[in-house]
């Protein structure tokens, strides 16, 4: 097997221009679903009522969106190493490794999950509940800010040969091509 590309996003991008692109996603994707919203629910009112509900469910929502990064891996039976750090001392932050070589398709659907599993139904939640509107939108644009990266892996996930093996190593994942 030889090594086709090795996709490292804070090497290719770097973590600071990662940090900004993915803040400016999620501000314009606030801004821009928040006029919507305001035009399907014209007597919204912010009731303070979830605020601690959204509070805690902003918190838990980066370890909730590297699990739904692992349902396709768990799905195949395929093995990972897990690894939970703390950024400061109380934001829980899980990494995971696949330890063996998948097909194109995994990572694929392991890159889409978040997306499918959260943007997707808090979106559905914003437009057709009328209890907290705009909770749901603050935890869309978060996660949109959040498939930053994930988009970046995509198209260069994207691009590989149809038949390629894909290998994560610590912090990026590698092409291998026969």
């Amino acid at each position: 097997m030889n090594c086709w590309k090795s996709v490292d996003a804070k090497k290719d991008l770097g973590s600071n221009r990662i940090f900004l692109i993915s803040t400016m996603i999620g501000i314009l994707t606030f801004i821009i679903l928040y006029p919507m919203l305001t035009l399907i629910h014209p007597k919204m009112k912010i009731e303070e009522t979830g605020l601690l509900i959204s509070l805690f469910s902003l918190y838990l929502l980066p370890f909730i969106h590297v699990i739904t990064h692992l349902i396709p891996f768990w799905i195949t039976g395929k093995r990972c190493a897990y690894k939970l750090r703390w950024i400061g001392s109380c934001i829980p932050m899980l990494q995971f490794k696949v330890s063996t070589g998948t097909s194109k398709f995994i990572p694929f659907f392991s890159l889409l999950m978040p997306t499918i599993l959260l943007t997707l139904p808090l979106l559905s939640a914003a437009i057709f509940l009328d209890t907290m509107p705009i909770y749901c939108i603050l935890l869309v644009s978060l996660n949109a800010g959040m498939t930053f990266s994930d988009g970046f892996y995509l198209c260069n996930l994207l691009q590989a040969p149809r038949k390629c093996v894909i290998a994560g190593t610590d912090k990026s994942y590698d092409i291998l091509v026969k």
